[in-house]
């Protein structure tokens, strides 16, 4: 198990090697125009009112203390050289400035108040799944009132009074709240732009933190097979009763983008019923013994995994789908429980055998997932995962000491809980 993971991860890292392309990204004439857009709501912006009566419009480029510099256009700050107004500080009397969009705690906190809204109204209706879809779609919308309100509140007017008590904090705040804060930067290349202004990385974050919730269909099972197997050997009738579900539901799972290409992450995911849940009844005439049985699987996998990204989503969100795959280590807790009994209706005689079991097994996932992102912070995926797991041996059951009948009870057998499976996803980025 050790050594077929080993090879996947190589084989991952080998091909990933041979597949990365330059992160460089060249922009249409359509993708600057969404950039543009984008960079209209979230650009910083003054209105500065001149003692000697004018007043001038546009965004707040730099503010070295003695001048200020402000550039007359909604474009991005590109090519500006000899398109910035030079203020004097000692000619400005009063300054309205926005700042701009940004992630700040009301946009946080609508998000948290809309997942947890969402996931208990989808719960109450829809259940498992509906929590799922209702808590992200809300949380969306939380997002986007958040930062609504956010933008409202974010204006604010700056008097250049050199008598102020605060005259020293009026100036910091038009430095802190400039593009350039630290110091004038002109350059005509977009992608750098954001390493230069904090106000630009705003506009177009990187997003790290993905927080993901899903469901997975088992469409190919060794367990059914297994199981089976195990009713087979040791005599019991063909007729029996299918009970479960193939469903599992994915939560907790956290992963973090290290590079543009790469990333890494952990999950939790629980089966809905059980695995397999089979029971099993059977009466012989001839003996008048009724025979009960019943074998019961339930799975919980702890999930670590690396993924490599074709194509990813750049921080200008020009494209806004992207293809995943990747490798991960699987802790498995299965819980096994299975018994039999028989039962005489002449004499009344009655004897059963009982075995319950937690269990750890290791195992390896491939995966792979196409993401469509509906936002910057919201996308939805569906993948595949193939996911192979060490066989579990388990013993068999035992009849009682003076049992002189024909037993039809477990003997010591395998089971496989390797299965692939088809799984859709929601995902939240931060």
């Amino acid at each position: 198990m050790r050594k077929h993971f080993l090879f996947t991860l190589v084989a991952l890292t080998i091909s990933a090697f041979f597949l990365n392309a330059q992160d460089s990204v060249s922009f249409s004439p359509e993708q600057q125009e969404k950039i543009l857009k984008r960079w209209i709501w979230y650009q910083p912006s003054v209105t500065v009112a001149l003692k000697g009566g004018d007043t001038l419009v546009g965004q707040p480029i730099h503010f070295n203390m003695e001048e200020f510099l402000v550039y007359s256009s909604d474009s991005l700050p590109l090519g500006m050289e000899g398109h910035l107004s030079v203020i004097p500080v000692d000619e400005i009397e009063r300054v309205w400035i926005t700042r701009g969009g940004r992630i700040t705690i009301s946009q946080t906190a609508g998000i948290v108040l809309g997942i947890a809204g969402g996931a208990g109204l989808g719960l109450a209706i829809g259940g498992p799944v509906g929590a799922l879809i209702g808590g992200n779609l809300l949380g969306v919308g939380g997002g986007f009132a958040g930062k609504a309100i956010y933008r409202s509140a974010s204006n604010e007017e700056v008097c250049l009074n050199p008598g102020s008590l605060d005259y020293e904090k009026d100036l910091q705040k038009l430095r802190t709240w400039s593009v350039f804060e630290d110091s004038l930067i002109h350059t005509d290349d977009l992608e750098k732009l954001p390493e230069y202004s904090e106000a630009v990385r705003r506009a177009f974050p990187k997003k790290h933190l993905r927080i993901t919730m899903g469901i997975n269909c088992r469409l190919i099972s060794s367990m059914e097979k297994s199981v089976k197997e195990v009713i087979k050997s040791s005599g019991l009738p063909d007729g029996y009763k299918s009970y479960g579900s193939p469903f599992g539901l994915e939560y907790l799972d956290f992963s973090w983008r290290l590079r543009p290409h790469w990333i890494v992450g952990g999950g939790f995911m629980r089966e809905l019923g059980g695995l397999e849940n089979y029971s099993y009844y059977s009466s012989y005439s001839e003996t008048t013994v009724n025979t009960y049985s019943s074998y019961w699987v339930d799975l919980t996998d702890f999930r670590f995994y690396t993924e490599y990204v074709l194509n990813p989503v750049n921080r200008f969100f020009t494209t806004n789908s992207e293809f995943l795959f990747g490798a991960g280590l699987i802790i498995s807790l299965p819980t096994t429980s299975y018994d039999y009994s028989e039962y005489d209706p002449l004499s009344a005689d009655h004897w059963s055998v009982y075995l319950y079991e937690k269990h750890t097994i290791p195992g390896i996932q491939l995966r792979a997932a196409y993401h469509i992102y509906l936002s910057r912070n919201f996308s939805l995926s569906g993948g595949l995962e193939a996911n192979l797991y060490q066989s579990l041996k388990l013993p068999g059951l035992e009849p009682p000491a003076d049992y002189d009948g024909e037993y039809y009870g477990f003997r010591d057998h395998s089971l496989n809980y390797s299965s692939f499976r088809l799984k859709l996803g929601a995902h939240l980025y931060f």
